[in-house]
């Protein structure tokens, strides 16, 4: 068994070690994390929100992103990070974390769902009261003029007043991460059409011609916010709808309300593919 620093955390030491002897970097990896992944990226395209089935899957992947980073200190083919820092801490946060800002965000989020707040000094989000899900009326142009769509976002509001949507920060975790292990020589590589992310929605696009379903449970409060959007061809992404511009679009909704949470559905079912 490879030895760890003494500086690592005793029982943060016995967790992986004792995985490690079943489970190494690569099977994790491909096991695990890439199966999560693409499961949270099907849930996106479901048509149904309000009860934090994004949200929850999109935290049990960046749990996993955030174990990749102990995984790879400890496996015996990265001696390189061993050398270069004295425990995977150290690895996360003065280098993971500075090449890929947004993977510190995941990393955040995946200790606010399991703590339900952030306690670090540094946070980038303080708990889960900074994420909420959004249905959102979005304008896109082509040859034909302007059309409207409605989607759905998970919005994360981080401490420095910017916002992010959990898509954009579990892709580019996971993308940094497919880079990492390709430079460690720990995965040969990623499926590529995984990691890709456009926010563009055609205008025959069918799926998104669909209502969207939001669903509530009777007596409790409904948090799902509703937003204007606006597709930027430039950046390939979503933006706020100016003010200053012509928005005319309409939601084509449809509401379930639930008698209580056991009623309500406790997971979406996903596309097949």
């Amino acid at each position: 068994m490879q030895q760890l620093p003494k500086s690592e955390p005793a029982s943060q030491v016995g967790k992986i070690q004792a995985l490690s002897i079943t489970m190494n970097t690569r099977k994790f990896y491909l096991q695990h994390v890439l199966p999560s992944l693409k499961r949270f990226l099907q849930g996106y395209t479901v048509r149904e929100t309000g009860l934090l089935h994004d949200l929850d899957r999109g935290a049990h992947v960046a749990a996993q992103l955030l174990s990749l980073s102990d995984f790879a200190y400890i496996d015996p083919a990265a001696e390189v990070l061993r050398e270069e820092f004295k425990n995977s801490r150290e690895y996360r946060e003065k280098s993971a974390w500075k090449r890929e800002p947004l993977y510190e965000v995941s990393c955040d989020l995946a200790n606010a769902w399991k703590h339900g707040k952030v306690s670090r000094d540094r946070r980038t989000i303080s708990g889960l009261g900074d994420i909420i899900e959004i249905c959102a009326i979005c304008r896109f142009e082509d040859g034909a003029g302007v059309y409207y769509r409605t989607q759905k976002f998970t919005m994360l509001k981080m401490t420095n007043g910017f916002r992010s949507d959990l898509r954009r920060v579990i892709l580019a975790s996971a993308r940094f991460w497919a880079e990492e292990l390709i430079r460690l020589n720990l995965v040969a590589g990623t499926p590529p059409g995984l990691l890709t992310l456009s926010e563009y929605v055609a205008r025959n696009d069918s799926q998104t011609q669909l209502p969207l379903t939001i669903h509530g449970v009777a007596g409790e409060p409904m948090h799902v916010q509703m937003r204007c959007f606006e597709f930027d061809a430039s950046r390939g992404l979503v933006v706020d709808a100016r003010p200053e511009t012509k928005f005319d679009g309409t939601a084509n909704l449809e509401f379930k309300i639930h008698k209580n949470y056991s009623d309500a559905p406790a997971s979406l079912v996903l596309p097949v593919r």
